[in-house]
């Protein structure tokens, strides 16, 4: 039969608290959405003049939104999208710790 296998939480994230150099070419806002239990949500709005819809963005495990900038302004000047992104607590400037409850909470 099949094999079970345990991780624990600290094997599951690989956080990333250093933001890429290219984060200082951001030309969107940058804000702090402040949750229920006080931890604050690292969160960019680049906004497109003529939307043609929303791009809402989470990084993947081991990243953080600063390293992906150069396809953010990419997808909101050729694709006209506006772009909604967030790191999770503990990752870019996120405050708190990763843990699948935390990260269930705030993509939720």
């Amino acid at each position: 039969m099949g094999e079970k296998m345990f991780f624990s939480e600290r094997d599951l994230f690989m956080v990333s608290k250093d933001n890429h150099d290219s984060e200082n070419r951001f030309s969107g806002k940058k804000r702090f959405i402040e949750l229920p239990d006080g931890a604050k949500i690292d969160f960019w709005l680049l906004e497109s003049e003529n939307s043609k819809g929303n791009l809402i963005f989470f990084p993947p495990n081991g990243g953080n939104i600063s390293f992906m900038v150069n396809l953010f302004h990419r997808l909101n000047s050729e694709c006209s999208l506006n772009i909604y992104a967030f790191n999770y607590r503990g990752y870019g400037n996120s405050t708190g710790s990763p843990s699948i409850e935390n990260i269930l909470r705030d993509g939720g």
